[in-house]
């Protein structure tokens, strides 16, 4: 078996101990445990963000703004003929998920965050 050895600040362990205790665990299970669920989620199990708002959050956000609205539009069909047109433009690619298949793995893991 294998030591793991830390360094944090004192009162960040006193209050991990008492909310580890409160829970019935010692810190060492709550340590044992988080390391068994990034395995079993293959990451961290949580999201830890950069900024306060979700990808979906910035997505809604950015759809209320006029400059990203295209149209208007006649039919259903012109509709999507545009967004296709839009889609195959080179500029519009992303760099971070380059197969749809990534992208919506991505946001399965998020779980629509």
């Amino acid at each position: 078996m294998a030591v793991l050895q830390i360094r944090i600040p004192n009162e960040l362990k006193k209050e991990t101990d008492e909310l580890f205790q409160s829970l019935g665990l010692d810190t060492t299970t709550a340590v044992r445990m988080f390391l068994r669920q990034s395995l079993a989620y293959g990451g961290i199990p949580f999201t830890i963000r950069k900024t306060g708002k979700t990808r979906l959050e910035r997505s809604i956000e950015e759809s209320k703004d006029p400059a990203n609205l295209m149209g208007p539009y006649h039919s259903a069909e012109e509709a999507v003929a545009a967004i296709l047109k839009e889609a195959e433009d080179p500029k519009n690619i992303s760099e971070a998920y380059p197969t749809v298949d990534e992208a919506f793995a991505a946001m399965s893991k998020e779980g629509g965050k």
